[in-house]
């Protein structure tokens, strides 16, 4: 793997499920124990910075292309000359409807 396609920017359908999974589990595990904590000592701050955190991290996760995020890549079919060349006669044919 060179280093252009390890900046790719891009990830996999199965990849944008699991990266919204993950964003979910971390919100609502950190809405959940910031909520609890806060209520138990009586700190709004406290409920306001463990959630915080919670959104902080749900972002290093979801947000950079990380390779797993990449495991499960589309195979794309080839253009053939037939296909191309039946392609162009189709957008002709529409844009001079």
């Amino acid at each position: 793997m060179n280093l252009a396609e390890y900046f790719e920017c891009t990830i996999d359908f199965e990849g944008q499920r699991l990266a919204e999974n993950l964003t979910y589990y971390i919100l609502i595990s950190a809405s959940l124990i910031g909520f609890i904590t806060g209520y138990a000592l009586e700190s709004m701050q406290l409920t306001l910075a463990i959630f915080g955190i919670g959104f902080v991290a749900a972002c290093l996760f979801a947000i950079p292309p990380w390779p797993m995020y990449r495991r499960h890549p589309v195979p794309w079919i080839e253009v053939t000359k037939e296909a191309k060349g039946s392609s162009d006669k189709a957008s002709t044919e529409s844009t001079s409807s």
